[in-house]
């Protein structure tokens, strides 16, 4: 039997609602502190660094008739600001990001490792400041997508990243330990066929192509023995 009488149990109620909602608006104010900005991608075939400024693809279209990884570079950006009290001399507003989780959502169907974790180069991020993350999907999505696919058909496939960080020292009111960022979603469309540049008398095959640095996404790809405006290396 409870002996315990209603206006305890009340106050017990109002105890443990207080300290949910102090939880709950913590995890929203770390989550605060480490922001995804956007996506941005290579802005050249042949330039493959990446930074906060570079290109913000509207759209992205990625073709799975190749073997490829399909990437997304995002800006990932530290709301924090230093301590200016702080008499340790360590920066308390930098944040580590170490691993993104992962989840993709295809119009076309189930697809095969719809669900993954990856570490990170291991990026300390200063607060007020931004850096490029690029995540790979890897080859066996690519794979899974083409066998659900025909040529010249579109579908999308969402992605949806959660980066998770460490934080080493303390700004203001934040607290030591773990943070993530809240969800972003970016849709690539995916084709079957729409990248391939023929225009040299050669096609790029699945195994034997040159895209955008390593990936079969974003701009056209052509045969190895073509270069990006559609004649033979060759001069033929």
């Amino acid at each position: 039997m409870d002996f315990a009488s209603p206006g305890r149990h009340l106050r017990v109620g109002l105890v443990a609602s207080l300290v949910a909602l102090v939880v709950a608006s913590s995890c929203a104010q770390d989550q605060d502190f480490l922001v995804v900005e956007n996506a941005v991608w290579f802005e050249d075939r042949e330039d493959c660094t990446l930074s906060p400024d570079s290109l913000v693809p509207l759209t992205m279209t990625a073709d799975v008739s190749f073997d490829t990884r399909i990437g997304l570079a995002v800006v990932v950006t530290n709301n924090q600001s230093p301590n200016p009290g702080s008499n340790t001399g360590i920066d308390d507003s930098e944040v580590a990001v170490e691993t993104a989780e992962v989840n993709l959502s295809f119009s076309g169907g189930a697809v095969s490792g719809s669900s993954f974790e990856v570490t990170v180069p291991n990026n300390s991020i200063p607060g007020g400041e931004s850096e490029v993350f690029l995540i790979q999907i890897p080859t066996e999505v690519t794979q899974s997508l083409r066998s659900s696919m025909s040529p010249g058909q579109y579908e999308t496939l969402e992605v949806e990243v959660v980066f998770n960080a460490r934080k080493y020292g303390q700004a203001a009111s934040s607290k030591l330990g773990e943070v993530q960022t809240r969800a972003f979603t970016y849709p690539i469309e995916i084709c079957y066929g729409c990248l391939a540049d023929c225009r040299c008398g050669t096609c790029p095959s699945s195994a034997d192509w040159t895209g955008t640095c390593g990936f079969a996404q974003g701009m056209h790809v052509h045969h190895p023995g073509c270069d990006a405006d559609g004649q033979p290396l060759d001069g033929g």
